[in-house]
């Protein structure tokens, strides 16, 4: 059972978008170890880049909207695309045309899982679904659910002019959410397009010739994304762990390893008992093959009769290994006519192996060493002892590196991250509550109306979701900066120390973390951050050290805004 469950993840994991057929030419674009940049960028790559044959830009930020489909109220994700989607991935279409999928800007797809619910009985081409009360779209279109990709699932798959409608930000110049796919010649040269592209950026940041390698320009085949450490993950992009999915692949060998073993010794335990049974059977005229043959039999036997029984109980654990895994295992798209003859030869190959011990050494026993009862004391004595040692050396190894584990993930769940975080409950709103504040006002009046709730705060960024992010150069050292801003309140229920103040009274500016002041070698009486390319802020204070997410991430250099945002 354990065995098939870490094929078939393993197998899903390492497969991610290795179907698409156009995959070798698709590139996702990083800058700076960041991927997502405005939606008009792409287009002014095109244009300015002749190698980038095409873009498709891709946003999913837009999460958890109402909609509306005749008297049914649903809230679902979405996933904003452009026409030039299916020329770059090939995600089936099961009902409407690629060519015509996003022909009219108000055309929606939806995925096959949300068809299913949402028009149960009904052809879904042509229905109406409208989103947030004020925009509508039509569905053109039935996609099968996004899965195996480092893509984003999206219930419904819209076009960035009526994702507008919904967010203004998603199609103006400094709204950087959208990452940007880009199509390449077969025989193009990555890096050279790369150098192109770190050039026109720098440009269009106004970053001078002197500073050109504080940003540094990759563009990570389409095929590697899910497993790139330059994929950030989050609401862009899933993302992989391939030590993770090693140490699994490990894992299963080990158990597989151990099941061989076992049943060796297992079967090499009964030898007295078979090997009367094969003496018998020789006296009666069997061939030494035929008693050969019939231990392999029986092997293969056993292995067939577990991998019904494991398949079987693979389905009961699926939930929890599901919920475990944070993934969705999907046995079904995993058994192809491809993968059931790679089975069967495998249920035969464990038959073969698991038996070939036994076999040779039952059926060679003569009958009489079995009549007088050394046989069976020769094979105990120079079998058992070997399988039994090994056995028992990696159970200690495995015990001693679980324990380990145990350890380390007990010392990262609750190591101290420098902020509180226990009671607290973090609302993302993605984007939404900048562009309607009255909105947000009335839901954090709500929330401090509840008895369970001692307050609620508004906030851009929080040590949870990194916040925002700005790049600068500070005394020669390039510095990416994370921006928070939040008010007394927000201070206060993070925890967040203030170590230096230095009395602005009302005056803008940022607090900085330590960190700050250790990359960008700032004197901890200097009362202003005065960058290379002429960006200058007052210091308002110093803040302790604190990490964003959890404690395996390193410390960044923060700056902390006080502002009262609602």
């Amino acid at each position: 059972m354990f065995i098939l469950l870490i094929t078939i993840y393993t197998t899903q994991e390492l497969s991610r978008d290795k179907f698409h057929e156009k995959g070798d030419q698709v590139y996702a674009m990083d800058w700076g170890n960041m991927m997502i940049f405005s939606y008009l960028l792409g287009e002014k790559l095109k244009s300015s880049i002749p190698e980038i044959q095409e873009v498709s830009p891709v946003n999913s930020i837009i999460t958890k909207r109402v909609v509306q489909i005749e008297d049914r109220i649903e809230e679902i994700d979405f996933l904003v695309v452009a026409p030039t989607f299916f020329d770059f991935f090939s995600f089936p279409l099961l009902v409407g045309s690629k060519e015509n999928a996003f022909k009219d800007k108000t055309y929606a797809l939806v995925s096959e899982s949300f068809a299913q619910r949402a028009f149960a009985g009904k052809d879904p081409l042509g229905q109406t679904i409208k989103i947030d009360d004020n925009v509508s779209v039509v569905v053109n279109g039935v996609i099968a659910d996004i899965k195996n990709s480092a893509i984003h699932y999206g219930d419904i798959l819209i076009s960035h002019e009526t994702a507008s409608q919904i967010d203004k930000c998603i199609m103006s110049e400094g709204c950087w959410g959208t990452s940007i796919y880009m199509m390449l010649p077969k025989q193009a040269d990555v890096r050279a397009v790369e150098e192109k592209i770190r050039l026109f950026m720098n440009e269009l940041q106004d970053i001078k010739p002197e500073q050109e390698d504080s940003y540094q320009v990759s563009l990570v085949p389409l095929k590697e994304l899910y497993f790139s450490p330059l994929n950030p993950g989050s609401y862009w992009f899933y993302k992989g762990d391939r030590a993770f999915v090693v140490i699994l692949i490990s894992i299963g060998c080990t158990i597989l390893l151990f099941a061989i073993i076992n049943y060796i010794n297992l079967t090499v335990a009964q030898n007295g008992f078979r090997a009367k049974e094969m003496a018998v059977r020789s006296l009666l005229g069997s061939s030494r093959f035929e008693l050969f043959s019939r231990m392999v039999t029986e092997s293969t036997l056993v292995c067939f009769i577990s991998f019904l029984l494991g398949f079987l109980l693979l389905f009961s654990i699926l939930p929890a290994a599901n919920q475990l895994l944070q993934t969705t295992i999907d046995v079904g798209a995993f058994l192809s006519p491809v993968t059931i003859s790679l089975l069967i030869r495998f249920i035969v190959l464990m038959g073969l192996v698991t038996g070939l011990l036994p076999a040779i050494i039952i059926s060679k026993a003569r009958p009489i060493e079995v009549v007088k009862g050394t046989f069976r004391k020769q094979t105990k004595v120079a079998f058992s002892k070997f399988f039994i040692t090994f056995q028992n050396t990696i159970t200690i190894i495995l015990v001693a590196v679980s324990i380990t584990m145990i350890w380390q993930t007990s010392h990262m769940v609750n190591a101290p991250l420098g902020f509180k975080k226990d009671n607290l409950i973090y609302i993302a709103t993605y984007g939404w509550s900048e562009n309607n504040p009255e909105l947000a006002k009335t839901l954090i009046n709500e929330l401090n109306q509840l008895a369970c709730v001692n307050w609620a705060v508004g906030a851009q960024g929080t040590p949870i979701d990194g916040g925002s992010n700005r790049g600068a150069r500070i005394n020669g050292q390039s510095v990416r900066f994370q921006i928070l801003t939040g008010n007394d309140d927000y201070f206060d229920m993070l925890g967040i120390q203030i170590i230096k103040e230095n009395n602005l009274a009302g005056t803008f500016g940022y607090y900085i973390n330590e960190h700050v002041m250790q990359l960008a070698s700032i004197d901890e009486n200097a009362l202003e951050i005065k960058t290379d390319d002429g960006w200058n802020s007052p210091i308002a204070g110093i803040v302790k050290n604190f990490h964003m997410e959890n404690i395996s991430r390193g410390l960044d250099p923060v700056l902390l805004e006080k502002s009262k945002l609602m």
